[in-house]
């Protein structure tokens, strides 16, 4: 099953990128499902995550893959692939993961996904 997608960060508290955003399961796999839309008057580019390390070891498998640039009000879908770098450290589980999006600077959504 798949949560619908949510809202990671409001157009409005990023000059104009909104992020919309759910995890997938995939043959195993998992994936960080996510929608940018620009919002702005102008051409967005140069689009990153940076994932700090998490209870659950997850980090990218490869490179974040989006059409650049994305013009103004043009939408752009795209799958990264995650999986645990290490052994997951077992400990108390937070209630959200934070990432921290980079657009050209850091941005900080909470992914408000209950902790299972």
């Amino acid at each position: 099953m798949v949560l619908p997608k949510k809202v990671l960060l409001p157009a409005s508290a990023a000059k104009g990128l909104e992020i919309h955003g759910t995890f997938a399961r995939r043959g195993g796999k998992i994936f960080l499902e996510v929608t940018f839309t620009n919002r702005a008057l102008q051409p967005m580019s140069d689009f990153a995550f940076q994932f700090n390390t998490n209870t659950f070891g997850i980090t990218p498998v490869g490179a974040l893959q989006v059409r650049s640039p994305l013009p103004p009000n043009q939408s752009a879908d795209t799958a990264l692939q995650l999986a645990p770098a290490s052994i997951p450290t077992y400990g108390p589980v937070p209630d959200g993961i934070i990432l921290e999006l980079w657009f050209p600077e850091l941005i900080r959504a909470i992914l408000g996904y209950p902790a299972r």
